[in-house]
């Protein structure tokens, strides 16, 4: 993930930027009948954004956005502390 890995032609691209450091991600989204079949970025980031930006890598391939999205929810009701059963992967 230390390497930047940019999709030439993405139908998607976002770029965020952490509230608490400062630091960016930019990720290029390349999207079919709904569901990511490439992900590409361009990280400035610390080893937790590296490593979250690996999970997305890897696992964000093959999902639809609602799929990402409830993910995200879990994720965040889990660091508030609630019990939260992950589906696979």
């Amino acid at each position: 993930m230390r390497s930047d890995r940019r999709l030439t032609t993405p139908d998607v691209t976002v770029t965020c930027r952490s509230p608490v450091c400062g630091r960016m991600l930019t990720l290029d989204l390349l999207i079919r009948e709904d569901k990511r079949v490439q992900i590409g970025w361009k990280v400035r980031a610390c080893t937790l954004g590296m490593a979250s930006l690996g999970i997305v890598a890897l696992a964000g391939i093959g999902q639809t956005e609602s799929q990402i999205a409830e993910v995200g929810h879990q994720l965040s009701d889990l660091l508030q502390g609630k019990a939260i059963a992950f589906p696979d992967p």
